[in-house]
């Protein structure tokens, strides 16, 4: 990945994509930070770059299933799988691990004609219900983060008694299959239980897709205008 060869190869890859994407007028539809992201050289983004780029894959999942291109939004300790770009832009799964890869050869190339037909946005109710369920999980890992900086719960208030509310909450509204111990499921576990890593990356996972559910649902005509969701 890091030979000179790979890295021309990559840069090569990239100059021909931004041509393309002017060709067609994508580029006008682009967010500033989008067209930052693609006017950076390959191998050149930082770290909160490669964060930030994570965080809109997300958001594109939540955009694929809304319009019925993914079966089931994962649970909220798994991101959405990359999607497969091969039938729509030439961009093979496997082509990041080798950029001279025979199919990169007509790469890129406009083939959304495909989606005719195949896609469909899903009912008002489901987006809803996706956007509640983001929120749940906002929730929680918003209080675990003021679990860590105030320990002792207020007078009269009692940590785990809010945390199995909310959790019984959040199944009734689908938001998580059952609760474990009273708590969120994290991989068969409590939230509670697991690494405050992970509890890290289920905020990022439930801030990004309910970002897109915010676009979806018309709280702002621009992305770049949207509120952002904290899970901090």
């Amino acid at each position: 990945m890091n030979s000179p060869m790979n890295a021309d190869r990559l840069q090569a890859l990239a100059h021909r994509l931004s041509h393309w994407l002017n060709e067609q007028d994508f580029t006008a539809q682009f967010t500033v930070d989008e067209l930052e992201a693609l006017s950076s050289a390959p191998g050149s983004w930082t770290e909160a770059q490669h964060q930030w780029q994570g965080d809109q894959a997300e958001a594109l999942g939540v955009l694929r299933w809304a319009l019925s291109l993914e079966e089931v939004v994962p649970n909220y300790d798994q991101p959405f799988p990359p999607p497969d770009l091969q039938a729509m832009l030439g961009w093979p799964a496997d082509a990041i691990h080798g950029s001279d890869h025979t199919t990169l050869a007509g790469f890129p190339y406009n083939g959304t004609a495909l989606l005719t037909g195949l896609a469909q946005l899903r009912p008002w109710p489901a987006l809803l219900a996706q956007r509640g369920a983001a929120d749940c999980w906002l929730w929680r890992v918003n209080m675990a983060d003021h679990q860590r900086a105030h320990p002792t719960p207020p007078p009269g208030h009692d940590y785990g008694m809010l945390i199995g509310i909310a959790s019984e909450e959040a199944r009734v509204a689908g938001a998580i299959s059952r609760p474990v111990q009273n708590d969120f499921p994290v991989r068969g576990q409590p939230f509670s239980a697991v690494p405050e890593t992970l509890q890290t990356q289920c905020g990022r996972l439930a801030a990004a897709r309910h970002l897109a559910l915010d676009w979806l649902c018309g709280y702002a005509s621009s992305w770049d205008a949207l509120p952002l969701a904290s899970a901090a």
